[in-house]
């Protein structure tokens, strides 16, 4: 597990009660105040919503459930079963398999500056929500939109 590895990259000591209390952790996340009622306009679009991640799936559907999103989630999809992370090709491709759509169709949402360089790499339209206000990645090219906070997704879809 990615955690054990950097436990043990950084040469903190712990033991096997800690990591598990900290992964507990996971499963109580709060979403930022304004996603639940974007995640409902955009369904309200009548639009496919989904999660790529490279969690778990059962961390995921703890993880959504606990942030209240499993009414506005229509597929949460795992790298688990190809056993490759983003920013691999095949993990973003993960999404054309659970969902039939081109990649021109997809606006791929992340507040992670390397995966939203990874999705555009694959030929995703990319969103990067920067709520700390970073620069963008040295390295080409640059997401297609950005903003503060998820409400400005809804700029990138037009409404």
């Amino acid at each position: 597990m990615s955690l054990e590895y950097t436990l043990d990259r950084l040469e903190l000591k712990r033991d096997a009660g800690q990591v598990e209390k900290l992964m507990q952790q996971y499963a109580h996340l709060k979403p930022f105040s304004e996603n639940l009622a974007v995640l409902q306009k955009i369904k309200a679009m009548g639009l496919t919503t989904a999660i790529l991640s490279n969690g778990s799936v059962d961390m995921l559907v703890s993880a959504v459930k606990s942030a209240g999103m499993e009414n506005f989630l229509d597929h949460i999809i795992s790298v688990d079963p190809i056993r490759l992370f983003k920013t691999s090709p095949e993990s973003y491709g993960l999404v054309q398999r659970a969902i039939p759509v081109n990649k021109d169709e997809v606006l791929f949402v992340s507040s992670n500056a390397w995966d939203a360089l990874g999705a555009t790499w694959f030929g995703f339209t990319t969103h990067w929500v920067n709520r700390q206000g970073l620069p963008f990645e040295a390295l080409a090219p640059q997401p297609h939109f950005s903003g503060s906070d998820l409400n400005s997704v809804l700029v990138s879809l037009g409404k």
